[in-house]
């Protein structure tokens, strides 16, 4: 209940402020969660544009994308892919996050 509640009014208090709410759904380096996860739901529901990264690490050679043994946590170069990713997903959906059209640098 506190999750959806947070979500709401996340959601709620960005349109407020003219800001398209997004929700990245992201965890550590890990396989992909088995079934549903909650919290997406609710950001959904919330109407959240949800930016589900959870399979980001499927296939990759997880424990060279960890900080180490220790901690699951993305490393650099996890974040690196991270970054990739969510820059993608951003380009994806300029029209949804208000952005205009891409500009191309030199």
């Amino acid at each position: 209940d506190i999750v959806q509640w947070t979500l709401n009014r996340i959601a709620e208090v960005s349109r407020q402020h003219n800001a398209v709410p997004v929700f990245v759904a992201l965890d550590e380096v890990t396989d992909t969660p088995a079934g549903d996860v909650k919290a997406v739901k609710f950001a959904n529901s919330a109407g959240m544009l949800v930016f589900n990264l959870f399979d980001l690490w499927n296939g990759r050679d997880k424990p060279s994308l960890r900080l180490g043994s220790w901690d699951s946590h993305p490393n650099a170069e996890g974040y690196k892919i991270v970054a990739e990713r969510l820059a993608e997903l951003i380009d994806q959906h300029r029209a949804e996050l208000r952005l205009g059209p891409r500009q191309l640098s030199e």
